[in-house]
């Protein structure tokens, strides 16, 4: 399947090239005045044939796409009747043939150089200015400090003229120790001087590919957005009633930045089974469609598929709101809780359902504070902070979250609850009472919450009596 795609891009970018191509000629050869007898895109079986104008000029599309001719009306190749003998290809002043042979180069050379001006006007421009786009998080790129919109200047001491300059020497970089040093410039003005390293051999080798390089290190150069434009508005539909109007530029919905695509996780905050959503613009659907199957997509488990209708179901009732509100205040009062105990968050709080904990302070790392908490029955996952200084296997941090905690009822006041035995357990890591007493705690409240399986299974029982 991998070898398939390109297989499939190759036939097809061909078949365009010649297609171009030989409407050069087509269209340089009608407007000379040369009487053009054939017009054939490929080679063999003809799948698609026509006849038309005046001229009664033949249009083929044959099965073989990897060439095509143009015919003219030639002297060489028989008898030419005296009325048309003027338009005959050998007839023709010189320099009018060699017009017609150059047209179909020329045209390939046009098509390209406006296909370059899209593509640049899509992506940018490889030699402009190497500013970062994005940097994900918890990449190479983000541990050695680079960040939005910094522009990178040098590489290794040595000046770099625009984005290629920084791509092969990145790729240097990967082919070597993996360490590239950079001198980035703030939007400010200010310049940093970075160390990007990359130390896992194998990590190594792979980023010595160019089509995993960028997104291997976690980043991306900036991009000219594309605009969500109106295009047309249907008359004294909602929208012409709001007084959108067709060239309207659309910048945020109810005050959330405008995206072409969405994508999100089905379980999580929206409680259903362990899966994803993509959603796109109309125009864009097929281009998804093509990219997720097939290839990507497995097969369709239809258990999953009626899990993710009852979850968008549950989703549109006004009580998703305000569990939605729920989650995020329980959100905020353990960050306080846990912030005022003696650990750090990395962002200084919260606005969503998760926090990022750094839990050094206490003098223990991300992996202990993972599997002692576990062990007190409440789970959690280690991980990385930005500027991380401790290994991935053992970071200074772990990560929390509400959504679960408040599907079973619990809210703030049983978070200030979560945040003591979390402190108390992290602050004596390795006294086996306060681990026994806390599993206690846990267990106790957890049956006062019960899951809601559990209170399915009971309303099943009863009903069963």
């Amino acid at each position: 399947m991998s070898l398939l795609w390109p297989i499939i891009g190759f036939i097809v970018a061909v078949s365009l090239l010649v297609a171009v191509h030989e409407y050069g000629h087509y269209w340089a050869a009608r407007r000379l005045g040369f009487k053009v007898l054939r017009f054939s895109v490929g080679f063999g079986p003809a799948l698609w044939r026509r006849v038309a104008g005046a001229d009664r000029t033949e249009y083929v599309i044959a099965a073989l796409p990897l060439g095509g001719y143009v015919k003219l009306l030639d002297e060489r190749e028989g008898a030419v009747d005296e009325a048309e003998r003027a338009r005959a290809f050998t007839r023709r002043p010189p320099w009018q043939r060699i017009l017609v042979l150059l047209a179909g180069p020329g045209f390939n050379f046009a098509f390209a150089i406006l296909l370059l001006w899209g593509m640049l006007w899509l992506v940018g421009s490889p030699e402009a200015r190497a500013v970062v786009g994005r940097v994900a998080v918890d990449s190479p790129a983000a541990r050695a400090g680079l960040r939005a919109d910094d522009e990178i200047l040098r590489m290794d001491g040595q000046t770099v003229s625009g984005r290629g300059d920084v791509v092969f020497g990145l790729i240097d970089a990967m082919s070597g120790d993996g360490v590239a040093q950079l001198t980035v410039r703030t939007p400010g003005g200010a310049e940093r001087d970075l160390e990007l390293r990359v130390d896992d051999p194998a990590q190594r080798r792979a980023l010595t590919e160019p089509s995993a390089l960028m997104g291997g290190l976690g980043l991306r150069f900036w991009s000219p957005p594309v605009p969500a434009r109106i295009g047309r508005v249907l008359p004294q539909g909602p929208a012409d009633l709001a007084g959108l109007r067709a060239g309207d530029l659309v910048t945020a919905v109810d005050g959330v930045p405008v995206a072409d695509f969405v994508t999100s996780t089905t379980h999580k905050t929206l409680r259903g089974p362990r899966g994803g959503i993509a959603m796109c613009r109309a125009e864009n659907a097929k281009a998804l469609d093509r990219s997720v199957f097939p290839g990507t997509q497995g097969g369709p488990l239809m258990h999953v598929i009626a899990g993710k209708a009852v979850a968008f179901g549950e989703a549109l009732k006004p009580e998703f709101k305000q569990y939605g509100r729920n989650v995020v205040d329980n959100a905020r009062t353990l960050a306080a809780a846990l912030a005022s105990g003696g650990v750090k968050l990395v962002s200084g709080g919260t606005d969503n359902h998760l926090m990022l904990v750094d839990v050094t302070p206490l003098g223990i790392g991300g992996k202990l504070a993972e599997e002692v908490l576990d062990r007190c029955g409440i789970t959690c996952n280690k991980n990385m902070i930005p500027f991380d200084e401790r290994k991935p296997m053992d970071p200074s941090g772990i990560r929390l979250g509400t959504p679960a905690l408040t599907t079973r009822g619990m809210g703030t006041s049983e978070m200030k609850q979560i945040a003591a035995w979390i402190l108390r357990v992290l602050k004596s890591p390795s006294d086996q009472q306060v681990i026994a007493t806390t599993k206690g705690d846990v267990a106790e409240l957890a049956e006062q919450f019960p899951v809601p399986a559990a209170k399915l299974d009971a309303a099943v029982e009863v009903a069963g009596r």
